[in-house]
C-alpha cells in the first residue's frame, strides 16, 4: 500500500499545486459546457477557418494555370472566406468579452 510520502503529496506546496491546477481546469472548461453560445461561435470559427484554408489551398494550387480573370475571381473568393474567419473571430472574442467565457 502507498502512502503520501512515498507519492510525493508530502509537500503542502505541491498539493495545492496539483489542486490550483485541477480547480483551473475546472473552471475554464465550465463554460465550455454550459454556454451553447460560446459552442456554436467556436464551431462557427472552426468551419470559417477551414473553409479559408481549403480555398486559399485551391488558389495556391492553381496559381500557375488560371486565367487572370479565373485568378481574380478565386482571389476575391480566398479574400472573402477570410474576412468571414476574421468576422467569426471578432464575434467569438466579443462574446467572450460580454459574457465573461
Amino acid at each position: 500500500m502507498r502512502d503520501a510520502a512515498s507519492d510525493g503529496l508530502e509537500h503542502p506546496r505541491f498539493a495545492l499545486s496539483l489542486i490550483t491546477l485541477y480547480t483551473s481546469i475546472v473552471i475554464s472548461t465550465a463554460h465550455l459546457r454550459f454556454c451553447t453560445e460560446r459552442g456554436r461561435l467556436l464551431d462557427l470559427l472552426t468551419t470559417a477557418v477551414s473553409d479559408y484554408a481549403k480555398v486559399a489551398d485551391e488558389l495556391a494550387g492553381q496559381m500557375s494555370i488560371l486565367s487572370p480573370l479565373a485568378y481574380r475571381r478565386k482571389r476575391l473568393e480566398v479574400e472573402g472566406a477570410r474576412i468571414d474567419a476574421q468576422n467569426a473571430r471578432d464575434a467569438l472574442f466579443t462574446h467572450r468579452k460580454e459574457h465573461g467565457c
